[in-house]
């Protein structure tokens, strides 16, 4: 992976876990198994190399399953009722022009 690819897989799953309400210490808890033997140098079997492959995107996969803390959207964005307009029988255009 690049550098690019790490950075923007803490980004979004930081990002996530603010937008679930989870303390930020939990990235590191999903992303220590996945990165620590890669940046360490840590010779490990193919199988366990799968199984912490497994490990991330079912981590990745519950956290997007997960709703947000307040799934519905916010009152102030309801839209505004039209005022009505009094208007003469056959007046079209501006209301203040005669």
């Amino acid at each position: 992976m690049t550098a690019i690819t790490i950075v923007g897989l803490l980004y979004m799953v930081s990002s996530r876990l603010r937008d679930i309400g989870w303390p930020q210490y939990l990235l590191w808890l999903l992303l220590a198994p996945v990165f620590l033997p890669r940046f360490f140098a840590i010779p490990l079997p193919t199988l366990a190399i799968q199984g912490i492959t497994f490990f991330f995107y079912g981590a990745l996969l519950v956290l997007a399953f997960i709703p947000g803390e307040d799934a519905s959207p916010p009152a102030r964005y309801k839209l505004a009722q039209p005022t009505p307009v009094k208007r003469r029988p056959g007046q079209f255009g501006r209301l203040g022009t005669q």
